[in-house]
């Protein structure tokens, strides 16, 4: 829990109550009327955040995957009926093309440099169906005006000109490099990333179609990206 930012399980409990239904109604919206049998995936599912409310108040998600062992487990031991997976940190998945009506991941495209996430985009774009959604979480101005207030390291001089003139900016956590072992199952280079809209809607757009970007809907700081493939 604390590596998601939840230093006691009252605060877990509020960001789950904060991130599933903004998640779970656009799902439902997705599929309309038709939502049984789909088959939906949590993509870096952590110690179920969103999953363990999901799951008890719609049977979603079926799967689950992340590159930490232990959490991993914890899920399994939580959501046995849920499939999970343990990962690699680079793709690919191992599941088939075209697998999935829709894949949401909360805070991992806010942690991996450019590189990573293209590569990932193109792994969520070959596993999901034609037509189905992907809700990812991106950091983009209100992130960046937190992360200001807090004084994170690299980030107190970084104003919204200079992300949107660069369009992404990645900054490399230094204990990540002093101690990898605090970061089960992360093989690379791994701190906070920062996206401007006008950069997802352009390189995203060579792997999803970006149908719109909402701000800070995620607990109030990070934004939820909307994409669907053709």
């Amino acid at each position: 829990m604390q590596r998601v930012g939840s230093s006691t399980w009252e605060i877990f409990q509020i960001h789950a109550n904060t991130i599933e239904p903004e998640i779970t109604s656009h799902l439902k919206h997705h599929f309309g009327w038709k939502r049984f049998g789909r088959r939906v995936l949590d993509f870096g599912c952590g110690v179920g955040r969103v999953a363990l409310k999901m799951y008890a108040e719609n049977k979603w998600p079926t799967d689950a995957c992340d590159v930490n062992p232990a959490a991993v487990r914890y899920i399994n031991s939580q959501l046995p009926r849920v499939k999970t997976a343990l990962t690699n940190y680079d793709p690919p998945l191992p599941y088939k093309d075209a697998s999935f009506d829709a894949v949401y991941s909360i805070s991992v495209w806010t942690h991996m440099p450019e590189d990573a996430q293209d590569r990932w985009l193109a792994e969520t774009a070959r596993i999901l169906k034609p037509g189905g959604i992907a809700l990812l979480t991106t950091s983009g101005p209100r992130a960046l005006a937190s992360r200001r207030r807090r004084g994170d390291k690299g980030w107190s001089d970084v104003t919204d000109a200079d992300l949107k003139e660069k369009g992404i900016i990645f900054t490399e956590y230094e204990r990540f490099a002093l101690d990898p072992k605090q970061y089960p199952g992360v093989t690379r280079s791994y701190g906070l990333t920062a996206h401007a809209h006008d950069y997802i809607h352009t390189r995203w757009g060579k792997f999803l179609k970006v149908n719109y970007i909402k701000p800070a809907c995620i607990s109030q700081v990070q934004d939820l990206v909307v994409c669907t493939k053709s």
